[in-house]
């Protein structure tokens, strides 16, 4: 087996310098793929934050409460159980939502500091200002789509509307960004492999001899593409492990940038730490292997044509 890894550190020996470029070249597009991979994967929570974070707005009926258009403390908290209830019937996690009453009291101490002359002149009204401030259910969290209409059913519920959309235009630039990354990512990975590949062929013209021997010997087809084998995965191995490296020093500090340009990106994933890293160097040796199989093809044949030929005379 050492005879391999002789033949495989040949390039090395022979350029270098075109080894080594290639290699950093294979770690940075490595770590850019990486980058992309996380942020598309790191995206799905935030995108699904946003599709499912709403706040449901019920208005009471007039006709609860005993008819009036206020109610005691008791009546309140029925109608708050009531609600959370049919959630929780209708498969909704209970630690995901908050239900909370506002009475007119608490509606008009919101409106005094923007409208003042408005809650003067509600109050002005007496017992028949009560008729007019309404009295609604709010319902914040994570919701999905049909906990409007479960809402809408429950008794001693007008009406309702919910805030769902409000980031409609939000979801569907985040989703529009997953997809260019995984285009972006594919981009850079069929460039990287072609790369790779054309530095292959360079270093089968190296290994041509030294395969043809291999051949003259007996060697197998398998037996012939290991050295290029070998040495395209040297090079991958060592542009992973400098992915590893870059994404080891830089990773939480991106995380932390992006997650500090808006609060909608608090839900960023985390970077993954030695799963991603993992991943990185897996990719840099698997597009290694796969360039020089690729490269090795050139020189096998080659080596099978002239061991035939030689074979012949």
């Amino acid at each position: 087996m050492g005879i391999f890894f002789k033949l495989a550190l040949r390039p090395w020996k022979a350029a270098p310098l075109s080894q080594f470029v290639a290699a950093t070249v294979v770690g940075f597009l490595v770590l850019l793929s990486g980058f992309l991979f996380w942020l598309e994967r790191g995206l799905e929570p935030v995108v699904r934050r946003l599709q499912q974070e709403q706040v449901v707005t019920a208005w009471v009926a007039a006709g609860s409460a005993k008819g009036a258009a206020t109610g005691t403390a008791a009546e309140e908290q029925v109608l708050v159980e009531k609600v959370q209830a049919a959630l929780t019937a209708a498969g909704e996690r209970a630690s995901r939502f908050q239900v909370r009453f506002h009475n007119g009291a608490e509606f008009l101490e919101q409106l005094r500091g923007s409208y003042p002359d408005l809650v003067r002149t509600v109050e002005d009204l007496g017992p028949e200002g009560a008729h007019v401030v309404p009295r609604f259910v709010t319902v914040t969290g994570m919701l999905s789509n049909g906990a409007l209409d479960v809402v809408k059913r429950v008794e001693g519920i007008e009406g309702a509307e919910t805030s769902r959309d409000r980031y409609v235009h939000i979801v569907g630039a985040y989703q529009a960004l997953r997809w260019m990354t995984r285009v972006l990512a594919l981009g850079l990975s069929l460039a990287l492999l072609t790369g790779l590949v054309h530095l292959a062929r360079m270093n089968s013209l190296l290994l041509q001899d030294a395969v043809g021997v291999l051949r003259l010997w007996g060697a197998s087809g398998a037996i012939l593409r290991m050295p290029g084998l070998i040495a395209g995965a040297s090079v991958g191995l060592l542009g992973g492990v400098l992915a590893v490296v870059g994404w080891s020093a830089g990773a939480e500090t991106l995380v932390e940038t992006l997650r500090a340009l808006s609060p909608q990106l608090r839900d960023l994933a985390d970077p993954g730490g030695s799963s991603m890293a993992a991943i990185l160097a897996a990719c840099g040796s698997g597009i290694g292997i796969l360039a020089g199989w690729a490269g090795s093809i050139l020189p096998a044949a080659t080596a099978r044509h002239a061991g035939g030929a030689a074979v012949r005379e």
